[in-house]
């Protein structure tokens, strides 16, 4: 009962940040889905805060969430689900989904963290738990020594997250943290759901979300208490409001978006370049269909936002010299010097697209889904998934012209599918958008 406490309280903090921002009412599963993930990141997003401002995480700092959470309650207390029933040709693709659901929830509970969620991950939250209760201080004391925290260079949102568990259950409770894989795909899945649904209909919805979900890397990463389902689940919203925002959504949903944007920072590395990615396709993308003057103005708020949002991190990191070995220096001198790496990147990505065992048939359904609906590229949320995939997958490969493992091979086999699964939600919401109206605007 103590983590469903915990998790309700994150989502009706999330939810107050929504209300906040967004101001109009969502559907129940988009509202509850999305605030999780908001919850999730403003949570973070304070850990950092107090992270540099104090070097240690102070508990009066959290306490700061307090009135939003409050509001949060009111705003999803007010939400009313509303329940369609679904036509024959869904059910087999809805009972897939519940199996599978049902799986994952039996294998994290039965399963042990995987090696990057108990040392990597776990660890941290341990140290940010003794930071906060009986030792202050704990956490900065760990960067460095014989026993320094693994990969102290990495973002805490996650770590912060699980030491909240900790806290609300009465002491460290590793085992309580597998609840977390099963809660980041049920708020994936919501927000994902709620954007399908006005798009191809409630009748494609569960076949989509189904192919996504029976995912053998999703599955790996759910149940073994890994950043990457966290990072994926975060970047698909932030996505799925930046198509709202192009396609006629309001100033305050790319407000957000920016947000969100620069939240990914705080989940892993890797989520600075997807989060900069996603704010400038969406400034193009607003150029192109809304003028010069919108994407201006987006600009100019998203940079005030990423400097708030992602700063916090970014300034304790660099006072405390947390910079990473997994990689070489970033420079031209460095790209000249390796870049014969990239033919055989180019080799393992595709070859990582199409293997079964890890992604099934995603990515071929949605080249062939690509080829069948040409006429609904003139969808301007369509093109702008296309590019942002796109754009990720080329960095994803990308950047191990600078890996400075050796060999880097290993490097990339080790990591390269887990950076994919960061945009494989974004594959299935691009196949609801061609499956829609066809030369839909």
């Amino acid at each position: 009962m103590a983590v469903i406490a915990a998790l309700l309280a994150v989502v009706a903090l999330g939810a107050g940040v929504v209300r906040l921002v967004l101001r109009d009412p969502l559907p129940a599963a988009a509202l509850w889905g999305l605030s999780g993930l908001v919850g999730f990141a403003a949570w973070g997003w304070l850990a950092h805060v107090s992270l540099a401002l104090f070097d240690r995480v102070v508990p009066a700092v959290w306490l700061a969430a307090v009135p939003l959470a409050l509001l949060g309650v009111v705003v999803l207390a007010r939400a009313r689900p509303r329940l369609a029933r679904p036509g024959l040709a869904a059910v087999p693709a809805l009972v897939l989904i519940a199996w599978e659901l049902l799986y994952l929830v039996g294998a994290a509970a039965s399963t042990r963290l995987g090696w990057d969620g108990l040392f990597i991950w776990a660890l941290k939250a341990k140290a940010l738990h003794l930071d906060v209760t009986t030792q202050p201080g704990a956490y900065v004391r760990h960067l460095a020594g014989p026993w320094a925290v693994p990969h102290a260079e990495y973002p805490v949102a996650l770590p912060a997250l699980e030491a909240w568990l900790h806290l609300v259950g009465g002491g460290v409770n590793e085992t309580a943290l597998k609840a977390l894989g099963p809660a980041f795909l049920l708020a994936l899945l919501a927000v994902l759901g709620a954007a399908l649904r006005r798009r191809p209909g409630p009748a494609e919805t569960p076949t989509l979300l189904a192919l996504l979900v029976t995912m053998p890397a999703l599955v790996y990463v759910a149940t073994t208490g890994y950043a990457d389902l966290p990072l994926a689940a975060l970047f698909t919203a932030a996505a799925l409001l930046a198509v709202e925002a192009l396609e006629g959504g309001s100033r305050r949903s790319e407000t957000l978006v920016a947000a969100l944007a620069a939240a990914l920072a705080l989940v892993k590395r890797e989520g600075a370049l997807l989060g900069g990615e996603l704010v400038l396709l969406l400034a193009v993308g607003l150029g192109l269909r809304h003028g010069t003057a919108r994407a201006a103005g987006f600009l100019a708020r998203a940079l005030p936002v990423a400097l708030v949002v992602a700063g916090p991190w970014f300034l304790f990191a660099t006072r405390h010299d947390l910079g990473g070995k997994d990689f070489l220096p970033v420079s031209v001198a460095t790209f000249r010097t390796n870049v014969d790496r990239l033919p055989a990147l180019a080799v393992m990505l595709a070859d990582v697209l199409v293997r079964p065992r890890l992604f099934g048939f995603l990515w071929p359904a949605l080249a062939l889904t690509a080829a069948l609906r040409w006429r609904s590229w003139r969808r301007p949320g369509a093109r702008f998934l296309a590019a942002l995939i796109l754009g990720a997958l080329a960095l994803d490969a990308g950047v191990f012209v600078f890996s400075g493992v050796h060999p880097w091979t290993v490097h990339v086999i080790s990591a390269l599918d887990r950076l994919v699964l960061h945009v494989a939600p974004l594959a299935v919401a691009l196949a609801g958008l061609l499956l829609g109206e066809e030369g839909a605007p």
